[in-house]
């Protein structure tokens, strides 16, 4: 009989979050509050990030969220697709 959740299978589990960047990552233009997935990502850590762009004009607020999450010490691994 196997056994399931135990302390090795959790040490398994990576958590992902996927997401398309919009206009309010990483923050919305003229505020000072970070845009819905700074925030998120500042209140539930996760592992791994998958940003995806729809135009190549979300590809700089891409990089941007990155760089904006490392200095909020974000240790997420983030990937662009």
């Amino acid at each position: 009989m196997e056994n399931h959740g135990t302390i090795g299978d959790m040490a398994k589990t990576v958590s992902v979050m996927v997401n398309f960047v919009g206009y309010r990552d990483p923050y919305p233009e003229n505020d000072e509050f970070p845009g819905p997935i700074l925030s998120f990502l500042l209140q539930h850590p996760v592992d791994k990030t998958y940003r995806l762009c729809n135009s190549t004009a979300y590809l700089e607020r891409a990089q941007d969220l990155v760089h904006e999450a490392q200095n909020e010490g974000i240790l997420t691994r983030f990937s662009r697709k």
